[in-house]
Protein backbone atom coordinates (compact mmCIF):
# COMPACT_ATOMS: atom_id res chain seq x y z
CA UNK A 1 0.00 0.00 0.00
CA UNK A 2 9.72 8.19 -2.44
CA UNK A 3 11.77 10.30 -5.36
CA UNK A 4 11.29 14.23 -4.21
CA UNK A 5 12.96 17.01 -6.20
CA UNK A 6 13.62 19.92 -3.85
CA UNK A 7 14.12 23.20 -5.49
CA UNK A 8 16.02 25.67 -3.50
CA UNK A 9 16.20 29.61 -5.29
CA UNK A 10 19.30 31.29 -4.39
CA UNK A 11 19.06 34.84 -4.29
CA UNK A 12 22.92 36.25 -4.54
CA UNK A 13 23.28 40.58 -4.04
CA UNK A 14 26.58 42.01 -5.92
CA UNK A 15 27.33 44.88 -5.22
CA UNK A 16 29.97 47.01 -7.37
CA UNK A 17 33.36 48.52 -6.21
CA UNK A 18 33.73 51.44 -7.94
CA UNK A 19 29.80 52.13 -6.83
CA UNK A 20 28.40 54.41 -3.50
CA UNK A 21 25.80 51.61 -1.51
CA UNK A 22 22.55 51.91 -2.49
CA UNK A 23 19.64 51.29 -0.31
CA UNK A 24 18.59 46.80 -0.03
CA UNK A 25 15.75 46.68 -2.39
CA UNK A 26 13.44 43.61 -1.19
CA UNK A 27 13.80 40.66 -3.58
CA UNK A 28 11.37 40.27 -5.97
CA UNK A 29 8.85 37.33 -5.56
CA UNK A 30 10.24 33.83 -6.88
CA UNK A 31 7.64 31.64 -8.70
CA UNK A 32 8.33 28.24 -7.41
CA UNK A 33 7.48 25.56 -10.04
CA UNK A 34 4.86 23.71 -9.88
CA UNK A 35 4.29 20.33 -9.62
CA UNK A 36 4.55 17.71 -12.38
CA UNK A 37 1.29 16.90 -14.31
CA UNK A 38 0.20 13.84 -13.90
CA UNK A 39 1.04 12.32 -17.24
CA UNK A 40 4.75 12.87 -16.39
CA UNK A 41 4.95 11.04 -13.31
CA UNK A 42 6.41 7.73 -13.07
CA UNK A 43 4.18 4.40 -12.81
CA UNK A 44 7.03 2.10 -12.12
CA UNK A 45 10.09 2.33 -10.14
CA UNK A 46 12.85 -0.84 -11.49
CA UNK A 47 16.46 -1.41 -9.89
CA UNK A 48 18.78 -4.26 -10.88
CA UNK A 49 21.71 -4.99 -9.31
CA UNK A 50 23.71 -8.46 -8.81
CA UNK A 51 22.04 -9.54 -5.70
CA UNK A 52 18.85 -8.22 -5.82
CA UNK A 53 16.33 -7.14 -8.50
CA UNK A 54 13.09 -4.58 -7.06
CA UNK A 55 9.99 -3.10 -8.66
CA UNK A 56 7.37 -0.54 -7.92
CA UNK A 57 4.20 0.10 -9.55
CA UNK A 58 1.61 2.27 -8.91
CA UNK A 59 -1.76 2.72 -10.73
CA UNK A 60 -2.67 5.65 -12.41
CA UNK A 61 -5.28 6.96 -10.22
CA UNK A 62 -2.36 7.69 -7.67
CA UNK A 63 -0.77 9.72 -10.20
CA UNK A 64 -3.73 12.32 -10.25
CA UNK A 65 -3.21 13.02 -6.08
CA UNK A 66 0.35 14.48 -6.09
CA UNK A 67 0.47 14.14 -2.35
CA UNK A 68 -0.97 10.45 -2.34
CA UNK A 69 1.78 9.93 -5.07
CA UNK A 70 4.69 11.24 -3.54
CA UNK A 71 3.88 9.33 -0.49
CA UNK A 72 3.48 5.84 -2.23
CA UNK A 73 6.42 7.01 -4.51
CA UNK A 74 9.11 8.01 -2.23
CA UNK A 75 8.13 5.43 0.63
CA UNK A 76 8.09 2.68 -2.18
CA UNK A 77 11.44 3.59 -3.51
CA UNK A 78 13.25 4.22 -0.30
CA UNK A 79 11.77 0.85 1.24
CA UNK A 80 13.29 -0.92 -2.32
CA UNK A 81 16.76 0.92 -1.71
CA UNK A 82 17.09 -0.26 1.72
CA UNK A 83 16.22 -4.09 0.45
CA UNK A 84 18.64 -3.65 -2.52
CA UNK A 85 21.44 -2.88 -0.12
CA UNK A 86 20.73 -5.41 2.48
CA UNK A 87 20.52 -7.84 -0.08
CA UNK A 88 24.43 -7.52 -1.17
CA UNK A 89 25.54 -9.67 2.44
CA UNK A 90 23.08 -12.39 2.33
CA UNK A 91 24.19 -12.85 -1.69
CA UNK A 92 27.88 -12.65 -0.77
CA UNK A 93 27.50 -15.03 2.06
CA UNK A 94 25.84 -17.59 -0.44
CA UNK A 95 28.20 -16.86 -2.72
CA UNK A 96 31.13 -17.76 -0.16
CA UNK A 97 29.87 -21.07 0.92
CA UNK A 98 29.71 -22.00 -2.51
CA UNK A 99 26.05 -22.25 -2.53
CA UNK A 100 23.35 -21.81 -5.40
CA UNK A 101 22.70 -18.12 -5.57
CA UNK A 102 20.00 -16.05 -7.41
CA UNK A 103 19.26 -12.48 -7.05
CA UNK A 104 17.23 -11.61 -3.92
CA UNK A 105 13.57 -10.07 -5.56
CA UNK A 106 11.29 -7.58 -4.39
CA UNK A 107 8.37 -6.24 -6.01
CA UNK A 108 5.80 -3.72 -4.11
CA UNK A 109 2.27 -3.49 -6.60
CA UNK A 110 -0.48 -0.42 -5.70
CA UNK A 111 -3.61 -1.96 -7.28
CA UNK A 112 -7.17 0.29 -7.19
CA UNK A 113 -10.26 -1.70 -5.12
CA UNK A 114 -12.65 1.00 -5.97
CA UNK A 115 -12.44 4.97 -6.20
CA UNK A 116 -15.68 7.51 -5.78
CA UNK A 117 -15.47 11.11 -6.01
CA UNK A 118 -13.67 11.63 -2.27
CA UNK A 119 -12.11 7.89 -1.86
CA UNK A 120 -9.29 5.47 -3.01
CA UNK A 121 -9.36 2.71 -1.96
CA UNK A 122 -5.90 0.90 -2.54
CA UNK A 123 -4.42 -2.69 -2.26
CA UNK A 124 -0.72 -3.60 -1.92
CA UNK A 125 0.10 -7.02 -3.12
CA UNK A 126 3.93 -7.46 -1.54
CA UNK A 127 6.51 -10.19 -3.28
CA UNK A 128 9.70 -10.97 -1.78
CA UNK A 129 12.21 -13.84 -2.40
CA UNK A 130 15.57 -14.04 -0.64
CA UNK A 131 16.25 -17.76 -1.36
CA UNK A 132 14.02 -19.63 1.39
CA UNK A 133 11.95 -22.40 1.79
CA UNK A 134 9.53 -20.46 -0.43
CA UNK A 135 8.80 -16.74 -1.22
CA UNK A 136 6.75 -14.54 0.65
CA UNK A 137 3.61 -12.69 -0.02
CA UNK A 138 2.18 -9.93 1.84
CA UNK A 139 -1.14 -7.93 1.46
CA UNK A 140 -1.08 -3.96 2.48
CA UNK A 141 -4.02 -1.13 2.00
CA UNK A 142 -4.84 2.21 2.26
CA UNK A 143 -7.98 4.28 1.74
CA UNK A 144 -7.39 8.16 0.47
CA UNK A 145 -8.97 10.89 0.90
CA UNK A 146 -8.42 13.22 -1.66
CA UNK A 147 -10.48 15.93 -0.48
CA UNK A 148 -8.18 16.22 2.74
CA UNK A 149 -5.18 14.77 1.58
CA UNK A 150 -5.01 12.17 3.94
CA UNK A 151 -5.05 8.21 4.35
CA UNK A 152 -8.03 6.99 6.80
CA UNK A 153 -7.56 4.58 9.67
CA UNK A 154 -10.19 2.02 9.74
CA UNK A 155 -12.18 3.96 12.70
CA UNK A 156 -11.81 6.84 10.85
CA UNK A 157 -14.39 5.51 7.94
CA UNK A 158 -17.00 4.91 11.38
CA UNK A 159 -19.26 7.11 13.23
CA UNK A 160 -17.34 8.45 16.39
CA UNK A 161 -19.87 6.79 19.02
CA UNK A 162 -19.80 3.27 16.71
CA UNK A 163 -19.76 0.17 18.89
CA UNK A 164 -15.93 -1.30 19.00
CA UNK A 165 -16.58 -4.25 19.90
CA UNK A 166 -19.37 -4.94 17.37
CA UNK A 167 -17.33 -4.49 14.30
CA UNK A 168 -14.67 -6.63 16.42
CA UNK A 169 -17.17 -9.60 16.83
CA UNK A 170 -17.77 -8.93 13.45
CA UNK A 171 -14.41 -9.47 11.91
CA UNK A 172 -14.18 -12.27 13.99
CA UNK A 173 -16.87 -14.57 12.72
CA UNK A 174 -16.12 -13.33 9.12
CA UNK A 175 -12.70 -14.57 9.60
CA UNK A 176 -14.34 -18.36 11.19
CA UNK A 177 -16.70 -18.61 8.41
CA UNK A 178 -14.01 -17.81 5.86
CA UNK A 179 -11.53 -20.35 7.41
CA UNK A 180 -14.43 -22.86 7.69
CA UNK A 181 -15.22 -22.84 4.19
CA UNK A 182 -11.42 -22.70 2.84
CA UNK A 183 -10.32 -25.39 4.88
CA UNK A 184 -12.99 -27.63 6.96
CA UNK A 185 -11.93 -26.31 9.98
CA UNK A 186 -12.98 -22.17 11.47
CA UNK A 187 -10.45 -22.56 14.17
CA UNK A 188 -7.00 -20.17 14.36
CA UNK A 189 -3.83 -21.63 15.20
CA UNK A 190 -3.05 -21.68 18.69
CA UNK A 191 -0.65 -18.73 18.63
CA UNK A 192 -3.30 -16.55 16.65
CA UNK A 193 -5.89 -14.79 18.14
CA UNK A 194 -8.82 -12.91 16.07
CA UNK A 195 -7.51 -8.92 15.51
CA UNK A 196 -9.59 -6.06 16.71
CA UNK A 197 -11.29 -4.14 13.86
CA UNK A 198 -8.74 -0.64 14.74
CA UNK A 199 -5.81 -2.81 13.46
CA UNK A 200 -6.86 -4.48 10.62
CA UNK A 201 -5.95 -3.61 7.09
CA UNK A 202 -8.80 -1.76 5.54
CA UNK A 203 -9.70 -0.56 1.53
CA UNK A 204 -12.79 0.05 -0.57
CA UNK A 205 -14.75 -2.87 -1.67
CA UNK A 206 -15.61 -2.48 -5.42
CA UNK A 207 -19.22 -1.96 -6.41
CA UNK A 208 -22.50 -2.67 -8.49
CA UNK A 209 -22.83 0.76 -8.19
CA UNK A 210 -20.93 3.20 -10.63
CA UNK A 211 -18.38 5.64 -8.68
CA UNK A 212 -19.54 4.16 -5.54
CA UNK A 213 -17.89 1.63 -2.78
CA UNK A 214 -20.36 -0.92 -2.36
CA UNK A 215 -19.00 -1.52 1.48
CA UNK A 216 -15.37 -2.09 2.83
CA UNK A 217 -13.03 -5.14 2.53
CA UNK A 218 -10.06 -6.63 5.18
CA UNK A 219 -6.96 -7.93 4.25
CA UNK A 220 -5.26 -10.55 5.93
CA UNK A 221 -1.64 -11.65 4.51
CA UNK A 222 -0.25 -15.46 4.74
CA UNK A 223 0.72 -16.79 8.19
CA UNK A 224 -1.95 -13.58 10.18
CA UNK A 225 -4.96 -15.71 10.42
CA UNK A 226 -3.94 -19.11 9.06
CA UNK A 227 -0.82 -21.27 8.10
CA UNK A 228 1.21 -20.66 4.77
CA UNK A 229 -0.44 -22.47 2.84
CA UNK A 230 -4.10 -21.08 3.43
CA UNK A 231 -2.73 -18.12 1.93
CA UNK A 232 -4.12 -14.61 2.00
CA UNK A 233 -7.77 -13.58 2.90
CA UNK A 234 -9.33 -11.05 1.35
CA UNK A 235 -12.89 -10.57 3.51
CA UNK A 236 -15.65 -8.12 1.68
CA UNK A 237 -18.40 -6.18 4.35
CA UNK A 238 -21.67 -4.87 1.93
CA UNK A 239 -23.04 -1.78 2.45
CA UNK A 240 -26.01 -3.21 3.60
CA UNK A 241 -24.32 -4.83 7.10
CA UNK A 242 -22.56 -1.73 7.75
CA UNK A 243 -24.46 1.80 7.11
CA UNK A 244 -25.56 2.19 10.13
CA UNK A 245 -21.83 2.33 11.35
CA UNK A 246 -20.25 4.58 8.42
CA UNK A 247 -18.92 8.06 9.44
CA UNK A 248 -21.84 10.24 7.77
CA UNK A 249 -18.57 12.36 6.46
CA UNK A 250 -18.72 9.40 3.89
CA UNK A 251 -21.95 7.96 3.68
CA UNK A 252 -22.41 9.89 0.08
CA UNK A 253 -19.22 7.38 -1.48
CA UNK A 254 -20.99 4.24 -0.72
CA UNK A 255 -23.84 2.75 -2.58
CA UNK A 256 -25.07 -0.90 -4.17
CA UNK A 257 -23.18 -3.88 -3.16
CA UNK A 258 -19.93 -5.79 -3.83
CA UNK A 259 -20.38 -7.27 -7.30
CA UNK A 260 -20.29 -11.29 -6.93
CA UNK A 261 -16.81 -12.81 -6.77
CA UNK A 262 -15.52 -14.54 -9.66
CA UNK A 263 -16.07 -18.49 -9.87
CA UNK A 264 -12.76 -20.20 -9.84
Amino acid sequence: MRAVLIASVGLLALAGCDRKAEPAKPPAPVSLPAAPAAASRPLVYEKTVPAAHVKLILPAAAAAAPALYAKLYSEGVNDLDAFADGAKEGYEELKAAGAPIRAFERELNWKVAAETPRLLGLVLEEYENTGGAHPNAALGSMVWDKQTGKALKPLDLMRDDVNALKLDAIVCDAIHAAKKERTGSAELQPDQRCPVFSDVKVTLAPSTAAGKAGGIQVLFSPYEVGPWVEGSYELSFPLARIAGDLNPAYTAEFAGAPPPAPEK
